[in-house]
C-alpha cells in the first residue's frame, strides 16, 4: 500500500492525462483508463458531468481519503474539474465479479471472495461507513483478475457516516427512500427503515449466493411499474425462507444469514464468529 507521501507526488498535472479507453460506466458517468505522458503510469479516472442531478464525485472523493490505508479499499489520488466535468483519478483494477461471473466457482466465493470482502466491509465499517450498494458491479478484483486473489470495494457515492460526531449511532428512522441497488437490498431497507451495519451484510449476502447460484429467487420479478416491481422483490426477499434461500450452497450461508437477520439496529455484527463459519463449515 502506498503511504501518503507517495500518494500526494503522484498526478501533479492530472488535465496532461491520455485517454486510452473507456473501461466502465454507470449512472454515474464513465470511467476511462489514461496515462500520465510523463512517467507513464496509467489511471482509472472517473469521469461525472458537473450537471449531474445528483453530484456525487466530490464527496465520495473525500469517503476515498478518508478510507485511506484500507486493504481492499482503492487509491484516490486527484480530484478536478475539466470540461464541465468532475473528475477522480484512481488505482487501475480488474473487472467486476459481475464481469468475472462465468469463470467463478464455489470454491472462489467461499474460499477467498467471501472473507476478503466481509473483512473491507468490517474496516470500512471500522472507519465509521456505511457503504449501501453493495453489489457484483462493486466488487473489483485486483490487476491480475480472479488468479490473483484479490477483492476491492468500490463506489463510494452513497456512503453514510452511521456515527454522529459525538460517537453515538446515528437515530433509527422510518419513511426512508431506498438508497442502493434493489435486487440486493435488504428487507430493511425495502421496509424504509435506516440503514446500518446490518444492511451491508445482509446485501453482502445476496451477493455471495448470486455469485454461485447465477441467480435470486426474485429475479425477474416482474411489474407494471418500478414501484410495482419493487414490491414484488420485496414480499418474495420476506417470504423466501432462508432454509430455501441457502438450499444446495455451502453450510456455512445458513448460519451467516441467521446472525446477519438477528441483528438490531445498532447492534455491532460480529465479524469474527462470520468469518468462522467459512473455517469450520466449508463442507
Amino acid at each position: 500500500m502506498e503511504g501518503a507521501d507517495r500518494i500526494r507526488s503522484r498526478l501533479k498535472n492530472p488535465l496532461t492525462l491520455e485517454t486510452i479507453r473507456e473501461i466502465g460506466h454507470g449512472a454515474f458517468g464513465k470511467v476511462f483508463l489514461m496515462r500520465d505522458p510523463q512517467d507513464r503510469c496509467e489511471y482509472a479516472v472517473k469521469i461525472e458531468s458537473e450537471s449531474a442531478d445528483v453530484p456525487q464525485l466530490a464527496y465520495e472523493f473525500k469517503v476515498y481519503r478518508k478510507l485511506m490505508g484500507v486493504p481492499g479499499v482503492p487509491l484516490a489520488y486527484a480530484l478536478w474539474s475539466q470540461d464541465n466535468s468532475t473528475h477522480m483519478a484512481m488505482q487501475v483494477l480488474g473487472p467486476s465479479l459481475e464481469k468475472c461471473l462465468s469463470k467463478i466457482t464455489q470454491w472462489d466465493v467461499v474460499h477467498w471472495i467471501f472473507p476478503k470482502a466481509l473483512s473491507i466491509i468490517e474496516s470500512v465499517h471500522t472507519r465509521t461507513f456505511l457503504h449501501r450498494d453493495i453489489k457484483p458491479e462493486n466488487l473489483l478484483t485486483g490487476p491480475g483478475g480472479l488468479d490473483g486473489r484479490e477483492v476491492f470495494l468500490v463506489d463510494y457515492g452513497l456512503c453514510k457516516r452511521f456515527r454522529m460526531q459525538t460517537h453515538d449511532h446515528i437515530p433509527y428512522r422510518e419513511g426512508k427512500r431506498l438508497t442502493g441497488t434493489v435486487r440486493y437490498a435488504s428487507i430493511h431497507t425495502h421496509l424504509g427503515e435506516e440503514q446500518s451495519r446490518r444492511d451491508d451484510l445482509e446485501s453482502l449476502g445476496y451477493v455471495m449466493v448470486y455469485l454461485i447460484k447465477r441467480k435470486l429467487p426474485w429475479m425477474n420479478a416482474g411489474g407494471a411499474s418500478k414501484k410495482e416491481q419493487h414490491e414484488r422483490i420485496m414480499s418474495l426477499k420476506i417470504k423466501t425462507s432462508l432454509e430455501d434461500l441457502c438450499k444446495d450452497l455451502p453450510p456455512a450461508f445458513l448460519p451467516y444469514f441467521r446472525h446477519v437477520r438477528s441483528l438490531s439496529f445498532d447492534q455491532t455484527p460480529d465479524y469474527a464468529l462470520l468469518r468462522g463459519f467459512f473455517v469450520t463449515n466449508l463442507g
